[in-house]
């Protein structure tokens, strides 16, 4: 009896040491399964320089699957949730990349250039006046040797001071344009636009609708005065501090005519 009692106590206690504590298996699954599930990372990357949506459209391209990304251009920061860190640091390096200062283009000075209007009147030899500065006098043998015009008399300078692409007026008034009328004639000068471009041998000034028109006074009836409108209109271009001859026109005397010389000059 004494024996055998012992060796009950031995089974029994061998069978307690075999049963497994109650929850053990559970547990030790739930630690695993946390360790293997992956974890939601959340970052924040300012913007600094860059265009906000542009980077952005640059990370969906690039994300994995179970990624948001959102930018927020008012904010200047993206914004990223994703379960991959080695999307966490691309996305580090793409915004790093990208989020460069632009070197800003220097803004394009427009010319300013002035414009010089010489008005002759060219007739032939003791009918115009013989009085024409000596820097016209290139001009005056264009002139004579082109329209064998012996006497030239210059009776009135235009100027006008304009920028690149904006348009530019003057108008003024001369006498002995029209015989026997004791009213001086008008002129207008103008230009819808005008362009400074660089050729070979320097600086060209462009002038886009360029008219010159003046008007002829006349006696009429019981003491009146009408008006007859002459002039040109043309596109021109002119070689800085250059003088061309750009029109020649009828006057009220029929031995003259009226020759307008312009001279352009970018000024800076």
């Amino acid at each position: 009896m004494k024996r055998t009692f012992v060796i009950l106590i031995c089974c029994g206690a061998l069978g307690f040491a075999q049963e497994p504590a109650a929850g053990t298996s559970k547990d030790v699954k739930a630690v695993t399964a946390a360790a293997e599930k992956p974890k939601w990372l959340q970052k924040a990357i300012d913007v600094k320089y860059g265009d906000v949506g542009r980077i952005t459209a640059i990370l969906v391209g690039l994300a994995p699957g179970a990624t948001n990304i959102t930018g927020h251009s008012d904010l200047r920061v993206i914004t990223i949730g994703t379960y991959d860190p080695e999307f966490v640091k691309l996305a580090d390096e793409i915004v790093k990349r990208y989020d460069v200062a632009r070197q800003s283009q220097p803004a394009k000075q427009w010319h300013n250039f002035d414009l010089v209007a010489y008005i002759l009147v060219a007739g032939p030899q003791g009918t115009a006046g013989d009085a024409l500065p000596a820097d016209l006098e290139g001009v005056a043998k264009q002139l004579r040797s082109l329209f064998g015009y012996r006497d030239l008399k210059l009776l009135d300078t235009a100027w006008i001071r304009a920028i690149e692409h904006s348009s530019g007026a003057v108008s003024g008034s001369v006498a002995g344009l029209a015989e026997g009328s004791k009213v001086p004639s008008k002129y207008t000068m103008r230009f819808k636009s005008a362009s400074v471009g660089a050729e070979e041998k320097g600086n060209v000034i462009y002038l886009s609708d360029f008219m010159f028109n003046y008007q002829l006074p006349y006696e009429a009836a019981m003491g009146t005065t009408s008006w007859v409108d002459l002039g040109f209109n043309t596109d021109l271009s002119i070689a800085d501090s250059q003088k061309v001859v750009v029109g020649k026109s009828r006057t009220g005397n029929a031995d003259q005519a009226l020759i307008l010389v312009l001279s352009a000059r970018v000024v800076n």
